[in-house]
């Protein structure tokens, strides 16, 4: 696998040394799940085998649960009486042309979530089924043919972050800067042929070995060994054929818009992502090449089964929340990407969604697994309603373009909080050009005490570019003029934006800081919950020492949350909040909150869940933590790059509300300041603490990215949007 190790061709492991931790990151994204890497070499053997040898039980389902018992006793529903319900599950998904997705897994259910997908991956069995023969292998997975186990023919592709081998934190902020070593050198392509088995290009010079492409036989060699050879470079080939193949699809064979060109060589500006360093590809860059990586795993080898009428090696291919971080264009060409190739079988789709995404069209079935932990199955359009159902229930209200743009014009003529103070951020007609290439055109906008924007743009827009200007991580934020670039009424040059300094000005979340955040164990001496979120006073990546107000300020925010974060088996939910009137930003009360976070329960709890270990934490509850981290200072402004996934919805949703409670706007501050103390949100032993705190958060800006407007939070009233490089709308001030 990518960025572990390499077979040659008598087996033995060879080491590539010690990669720099800037490759390491992008090798570890890379790769499917870890407990794959065990049976990497059995799995390419089985793909390039004959058709005789398929898996493949044609038309058969791909898995089968007939009263199955799939969680812990610990986590079975307690009954009014007291006793222990245990819940059973009926659940047979199809081969195709169905084609199924799990959807939800909030409150109780992300303990279901997490089982149903270890059955499905072979990691583990059902507590109990219908009848004692039915526990084997092909019983739970008919598709398989008794003698295949499911981990060497079912690939798991999650895009939550992953531990590295220490645990350490890696530098996001790498792919602006230029490689600086052979390591940092590996190609995407590379990568890919590496992880079929095959050493080509830097990783074959890095393990001193052939190129596997090249192998030519000598008339000095046996014939035996020059059989062998050919034989390695012939099957190297069709590796390569694959690769290009899925790498067309997904858009990889060609070059980087010109907003991703940051450190980029000049002779290597033009070059496709697919030969593109890993270390330079961004996040959304990234995501497509872990698709292409999965695809290609799971494909068959050109001139074999796939290309007649039979199915092709039989693997099936688990996608969890494949479509966060993309944009709309990119969603709908993925789609059209895994309804092809499931409908050949090569390999097989399945998806995991939030119970908030939106379901693609080529999903016909649906398993719908309910907040009590119960699952549904049926029909697309039955399901459907099933969900909207409960959504309804929920009552969420979500964002759009239009309330941006209502909130926008209401507020056009109203006397803005931070209109008369010196902006925190000013851009005059900043321009980024690589190689003749403009990544970002004559860009000049203001940010202002209290702006609530929100920045659009499909995904290699120039949004990435532009906010790394912003936070100093950009090389060129430093040469850019003080009269084009000000941040804070300074150059980005000047002492008082040094590194660190701005890092406590700027609160920060983004797919890559959540990538690459330290997830030791704390055992092992990582950061226990308390100690992220406290890591943001300094916006440092490692502990800190903390004052008594700091432990305290610390305690108060994760009270505000404590009943949304947990362990993947943890069975909480909150409750959902009420909708805002059409024209204004309702913030919380005390009252909307399903508890009293000053309350010495809400406290307690909150004590007890900042010294749990934050690498336990599920992947939504992550995500939370760090958005407390970026916001425990009260930083004047506020970056919010994606911040909302891995989320379930009640999680988004008390999110929201969060960054809502002190928008400018809001009907609670319209009367008098003195009015902030309603904000439930606010922290402080006082009221005088509190309206302090609920001030200071209503004088922050915001700057928010999300693909998904629903996702926006409901106080947003000026938006940007971006396409290639140039501002080609602007609503608000």
């Amino acid at each position: 696998m990518l960025g572990f190790s390499l077979k040659d061709q008598s087996g033995r492991l060879m080491s590539l040394g010690h990669p720099s931790l800037r490759l390491r990151l992008r090798l570890r994204l890379f790769n499917l799940d870890p407990p794959l890497l065990a049976c990497t070499s059995t799995i390419h053997r089985t793909l390039r085998s004959s058709s005789s040898s398929s898996p493949d039980a044609s038309g058969a389902p791909l898995l089968h649960l007939r009263s199955a018992q799939i969680l812990p006793p610990k986590h079975q529903r307690i009954a009014p009486n007291g006793a222990s319900q245990s819940d059973t599950i009926d659940l047979c998904i199809g081969d195709a042309p169905q084609c199924w997705a799990i959807v939800g897994g909030e409150g109780r259910g992300e303990a279901v979530r997490e089982a149903l997908r270890d059955v499905i991956l072979g990691r583990r069995k059902p507590l109990s089924l219908f009848a004692s023969s039915n526990t084997t292998t092909h019983a739970l997975h008919p598709f398989l043919q008794p003698d295949f186990p499911p981990s060497h023919h079912i690939l798991h592709l999650s895009f939550g972050a992953r531990a590295s081998n220490a645990g350490a934190f890696v530098d996001y902020s790498a792919r602006y800067a230029a490689v600086r070593n052979d390591e940092d050198a590996v190609t995407l392509y590379e990568a890919a042929m590496r992880s079929l088995g095959f050493s080509v290009g830097q990783v074959a010079r890095l393990s001193c070995v052939a190129d596997d492409l090249l192998i030519a036989p000598t008339e000095a060699d046996k014939e035996a060994v020059a059989l062998g050879k050919e034989k390695q470079r012939s099957a190297a080939w069709k590796a390569h054929e694959k690769i290009m193949r899925t790498a067309t699809m997904l858009r990889l064979d060609r070059p980087p818009p010109a907003s991703d060109l940051a450190g980029v060589r000049k002779h290597e500006q033009s070059t496709a992502l697919l030969h593109t360093p890993l270390i330079r590809l961004s996040n959304g860059q990234m995501r497509r090449a872990r698709l292409m990586d999965a695809l290609v795993r799971c494909s068959s080898v050109p001139g074999s089964a796939s290309n007649s009428s039979q199915a092709g090696p039989g693997a099936l291919l688990v996608l969890s929340q494949p479509y966060n971080g993309l944009d709309a264009s990119t969603r709908s060409l993925l789609s059209e990407i895994l309804q092809e190739r499931h409908a050949a079988r090569d390999p097989r789709i399945l998806l995991f969604l939030r119970a908030q995404d939106e379901v693609p069209d080529f999903i016909t079935h649906v398993a719908f697994i309910a907040q009590d932990g119960r699952v549904r199955a049926g029909e697309r359009e039955e399901m459907l309603d099933v969900m909207r159902r409960q959504a309804d229930s929920d009552a969420h209200a979500q964002g759009s373009y239009g309330l941006v743009k209502q909130l926008a014009t209401s507020k056009r003529n109203e006397p803005s909080l931070g209109q008369s103070s010196a902006p925190l951020v000013k851009f005059t007609n900043v321009g980024v050009k690589y190689a003749g290439k403009m990544a970002l055109d004559e860009i000049t906008f203001e940010v202002h005490p209290g702006t609530r924007m929100v920045l659009v743009g499909d995904n290699g827009s120039g949004k990435s570019t532009l906010l790394s200007l912003i936070l100093g991580d950009h090389p060129q934020s430093f040469s850019i003029p003080s009269d084009r670039i000000s941040l804070f009424g300074a150059p980005r040059s000047a002492p008082s934006n040094a590194t660190l300094l701005l890092a406590r000005r700027i609160g920060h979340v983004s797919p890559e800081l959540f990538n690459a955040f330290p997830r030791k164990d704390s055992e092992r001496g990582g950061l226990t919950v308390g100690q992220a979120v406290g890591s943001g006073f300094e916006g440092v990546f490692s502990r800190r020492a903390l004052n008594e107000e700091q432990r305290e300020r610390v305690w108060s925010m994760l009270a505000l949350f404590h009943d949304v974060i947990g362990s993947q088996t943890d069975q909480t939910q909150s409750a959902p909040f009420t909708n805002r009137s059409a024209n204004e930003c309702a913030a919380p009360t005390a009252a909307m909150l399903p508890f009293d976070p000053r309350s010495s329960d809400a406290l307690d709890a909150a004590k007890k869940l900042s010294e749990q270990s934050f690498s336990s934490l599920s992947l939504g509850s992550q995500s939370i933590v760090l958005l407390l981290r970026a916001a425990i200072s009260n930083p004047p402004l506020l970056i919010l790059d994606e911040p909302f996934q891995h989320q379930n919805s009640h999680q988004v949703e008390r999110c929201r509300a969060f960054l809502d409670s002190s928008a400018p706007h809001s009907a609670l501050y319209q009367v008098d300041a003195g009015q902030a103390t309603r904000d439930a949100f606010a922290i402080g032993k006082t009221a005088e603490e509190r309206e302090r705190d609920a001030l200071q958060r209503r004088s922050a800006a915001i700057i928010a990215v999300s693909h998904y407007e629903s996702e926006w939070p409901q106080s947003i009233s000026s938006l940007i949007r971006l396409d290639a490089g140039r501002v080609v709308e602007r609503l608000g001030s």
